[in-house]
């Protein structure tokens, strides 16, 4: 890529700074009398300096008495009238990056979170709306529910915590062992059973938990939509 170059013109009156313009290529420049770039001169000068591109990366310099001068990338050129001095410099012009690139992994990523929120929203809903024809269907003939629980729920964790897992990281293919906590929390309900542990029967959670399924309010949120 060619490089760009922009001209700089510093005026400073007893070294204080008056006034910094940047000059484009192409451009000219006159300091003092103008407005574009007013100074205090000297009495009988018409002007401090007059700048004009002259090629890519040189700029001509004249200066009120006349004399020429060339600034150039690294060689600057000072025009001085009693305490009144210009400072003229040709710098590299950089492009700056306003903002961060789009980082279309992240929007997809978040665009995924925000389906799967979504989805379960809908989902849970559903459930609260069917709660009692569900239960009424499955508990009574299940008699220990601590192991559906555990079969159920555990996977069901694992997986979402691997599906954040993955779309949070910023190497994917270092987070895919993620997927394999879904497999490893099979193993729950097998440590539920070999533990002999025991939790309620599906009837004693139907006659406790669901017990409203038996008003008519109940009846008609567990049968209603």
């Amino acid at each position: 890529m060619a490089r760009r170059y922009a001209l700089v013109a510093r005026a400073s009156y007893f070294g204080e700074l008056l006034q910094e313009r940047t000059v484009r290529r192409g451009d000219t420049l006159q300091v003092g009398g103008s407005s574009s770039f007013a100074v205090p001169l000297p009495e009988g000068v018409p002007y401090l300096a007059r700048i004009l591109w002259i090629s890519a990366t040189t700029a001509a310099v004249r200066d009120g008495a006349g004399v020429v001068h060339h600034a150039e990338p690294g060689r600057d050129v000072v025009v001085e009238a009693g305490p009144l001095e210009l400072r003229v410099s040709v710098v590299e012009q950089f492009a700056f990056r306003r903002t961060e690139p789009v980082a279309a992994a992240g929007s997809v990523a978040w665009l995924l979170v925000v389906v799967m929120a979504a989805a379960l929203t809908a989902q849970l809903y559903w459930l609260e709306q069917r709660q009692c024809a569900i239960a009424g269907s499955l508990l009574p003939g299940l008699p220990d529910l601590g192991v559906w629980v555990a079969a159920l729920v555990a996977p069901l964790l694992g997986a979402v915590v691997a599906g954040f897992v993955i779309l949070g990281a910023e190497n994917t293919r270092r987070a895919l062992p993620a997927l394999g906590l879904p497999v490893l929390a099979l193993v729950a309900p097998l440590v539920y059973w070999a533990g002999g542990f025991e939790w309620r029967s599906g009837s004693e959670v139907m006659a406790t938990t669901f017990a409203f399924c038996n008003d008519s309010g109940g009846e008609q949120g567990g049968t209603g939509g």
